[in-house]
């Protein structure tokens, strides 16, 4: 375990939890190891389990362990004789029982308690049968409010849907899946679904957990998904051959999965004030396309399309790739509104449906005009706290505030008013914008007491006329172009008072339209043609002739020695360029 931690830290990838399967526990019961139930660490396995929990702790990595006390408790367990003297043994065993208070007091304090002691952050209840359906929804009940009588401690659950008040408790899994492009299939509507009951937090394997076969673009896409989920979770089967590590792929899928790995972890401080908004006012994280347009609900298209919090918007890529332009050719709606591509800056007018073409490091996430991302980068790769670094991505177009919620991300002292909202304001004009950040609400002392913030104004041309403030002081400041986008750092900023940033610009906007023609031309650069074929294919597709003319011209191009595979998707393509 400590060399796949150290790997992960190694390859530059973040890892805040780390969560052990049943193997962590004592098993063997009569010479046959085959226990699912159990609660003392294997001293095979682990030997000093203090060491190990105080090694992740000091990389800023959680500690769940699976436990199912379905099978009851075994002799083989640290306190058994000391449970004994509450409860009977039947059988060479103490049954389980949730109905017994005197069984669910023993299983606790002497069972679950000692594990807290130790440092465990949470557990992972590790089973499920649908005909028990009451009496594990019971042991889940007990188990997290358990977690509350220690203030210090946030109380934190993984189990399965017990589809009693799924709601109340935080974090649901869906369970071991097969390695297949069906199961991603079935995810983001299995996430849009859960909207209606108020149990946003799902998670699942990225990649699947067993059986299967391994895939590169599946994983990568796997992955691309889980980066824009509520839960990110790698999981699978027993076996060396199944990949979940990054690094253990090739260099472009380790590349792509690697980048994404590192922007979900950089989205932390929008994803948690989201999730805040869900807890204080019932917002979801996650809500359906179909909420904005109920005409599009069972729209095979676009029905798995959602709104990932109140900036961004998902259009999932879940069948493989047309293997010949190397590209997922992808039928997506943009919702009313202008949009922008969150990675590239494309400009999308919404209301409507788009064709485009994704390369495997590509993913259709955009962000709404006037959007405010907040995202972070501190010093420990593996680190959740409120960040010292903060950089924060605006979306020209229209003028809009954000409210960032931050706590200390493991108490409930936030019940006592130990939390900080900062608000963000956007005031947009064409010729002259602004950012305004100030805290709102809240204590200090609860985020570094200075802050570094890098403010990428997207899609934005570079002005000189910039000013920066702090209250009302004018204060130091960097400006740089990166690309299409204007970036303004400001070093060492009091966090508990305001920070003003003013510009002023004539159109300031880079209006980078989104056009299908474009990424055509992208697709014909990259094949393995010659560049004569290249430039007559080019002026065929995008020619005057009319379309039936284009295809009999595409056709005579196999005298030319273009390859048949390639007529069939050039013919395909210009069924593209004819919709649009």
């Amino acid at each position: 375990m400590k060399e796949l931690v150290d790997s992960f830290e190694k390859q530059e990838i973040p890892l805040s939890i780390v969560v052990l399967d049943k193997d962590w526990h004592k098993r063997a019961y009569n010479k046959k190891e085959h226990l699912k139930t159990g609660f003392t660490f294997n001293d095979e396995y682990f030997k000093n389990p203090a060491a190990m929990i105080n090694y992740l702790h000091g990389k800023s990595i959680r500690l769940g362990l699976s436990v199912d006390p379905t099978e009851g408790i075994y002799n083989i367990d640290n306190n058994y004789s000391e449970a004994l003297k509450y409860l009977e043994e039947h059988d060479g065993k103490i049954p389980f029982n949730v109905y017994d208070p005197r069984f669910i007091d023993v299983y606790l304090k002497l069972f679950i308690h000692p594990l807290d002691e130790m440092g465990i952050d949470f557990f992972w209840l590790d089973f499920f049968d649908k005909d028990k359906l009451e009496e594990e929804a019971l042991l889940k009940h007990y188990q997290f409010y358990d977690m509350m009588r220690d203030y210090k401690r946030r109380p934190m659950v993984l189990a399965k849907n017990t589809l009693i008040a799924p709601h109340r408790y935080p974090v649901l899994y869906s369970g071991k899946s097969v390695v297949s492009w069906e199961t991603l299939k079935q995810i983001p509507k299995h996430n849009i679904m859960s909207f209606h009951n108020g149990a946003n937090m799902w998670a699942h394997d990225i990649g699947g957990y067993f059986k299967g076969a391994e895939d590169s673009e599946l994983y990568t896409r796997f992955v691309q998904l889980g980066c824009f989920s509520p839960i990110l979770k790698f999981g699978a089967d027993k076996g060396k051959y199944y990949k979940r590590e990054p690094w253990r792929w090739d260099i472009k899928t380790y590349t792509i999965v690697k980048d994404y790995l590192n922007l979900r972890h950089k989205l932390i401080p929008y994803i948690y004030s989201e999730v805040y908004k869900y807890h204080k006012f019932g917002t979801p994280l996650i809500k359906p396309l179909y909420y904005t347009n109920p005409d599009l609900y069972d729209d095979v298209l676009y029905s798995n399309e959602y709104y990932f919090g109140g900036g961004l918007f998902v259009c999932p890529i879940i069948t493989s790739k047309d293997y010949v332009m190397d590209r997922s050719v992808h039928n997506f709606y943009i919702p009313e509104g202008t949009w922008y591509d969150f990675v590239t800056g494309k400009k999308f007018p919404g209301g409507k449906n788009y064709i485009s073409f994704f390369r495997d490091q590509e993913y259709p996430v955009f962000a709404k005009a006037g959007a405010i991302i907040q995202m972070r980068k501190n010093e420990s790769i593996n680190d959740t706290t409120p960040p010292t670094n903060m950089e924060i991505d605006i979306f020209p177009g229209k003028s809009n505030s954000y409210t960032l919620f931050e706590d200390d991300g493991e108490s409930d002292l936030y019940r006592k008013d130990f939390y900080l909202l900062t608000e963000i304001e956007y005031n947009y004009l064409p010729n002259n914008y602004s950012v305004i950040i100030r805290a709102k609400e809240g204590k200090s002392g609860i985020i570094p007491e200075k802050r570094n913030y890098k403010i990428i104004f997207r899609n934005t041309k570079r002005t000189d006329d910039v000013k920066v403030y702090s209250n009302r002081d004018e204060i130091s400041f960097k400006t740089y172009v990166d690309g299409p986008n204007f970036v303004v750092e400001v070093p060492d900023v009091n966090t508990i008072g305001q920070l003003t940033v003013n510009c002023k610009g004539k159109d300031i906007e880079i209006d980078a339209v989104h056009l299908i023609n474009k990424e055509i031309e992208e697709i014909i650069s990259d094949l393995q043609i010659t560049t004569e074929l290249k430039e007559k294919i080019d002026d065929i597709l995008f020619g005057t002739l009319e379309i039936k003319k284009k295809r009999i011209e595409i056709r005579k191009l196999a005298k030319q020695g273009l390859d048949k595979k390639f007529i069939k998707m050039f013919l395909k393509l210009l069924e593209y360029i004819d919709q649009i």
